[in-house]
Order: C-alpha cells, then structure tokens, then sequence
C-alpha cells in the first residue's frame, strides 16, 4: 500500500506522475506522515505479537 507512493509503479500514479500533474518529490512529501506512521506502528506491533506468538 505504502511503496506506490514512494516509487510511482502502480498504474495510476505511473499514469499521472507521466503527464506531469506533479513531481517526485511532490509525491514523497504528501506521503511523508504516512510513511512515518507507518514505521511508528509496525515498529510497535511486531514486539507485540512477536511476544503472543512466542517469538
């Protein structure tokens, strides 16, 4: 979910980053929040169930 934003190789964004709508780093930093709260959570929840799962 996360890495078409990072890297524009899903159909639309490849589509629209073509015809010029935006820039890469446009794209990178509209998707900045997102990527961090997605290492905040991930960084949380393996420990997480790691320890149910006995790991």
């Amino acid at each position: 979910m996360a890495n078409c934003y990072l890297i524009p190789l899903d159909t639309v964004p490849m589509l629209t980053y073509s015809a010029g709508y935006y820039s890469m780093t446009d794209m990178m930093k509209s998707t900045l929040p997102l990527q961090i709260g997605i290492i905040i959570i991930m960084s949380l929840w393996i420990p997480f169930i790691g320890a149910i799962l006995g790991m």
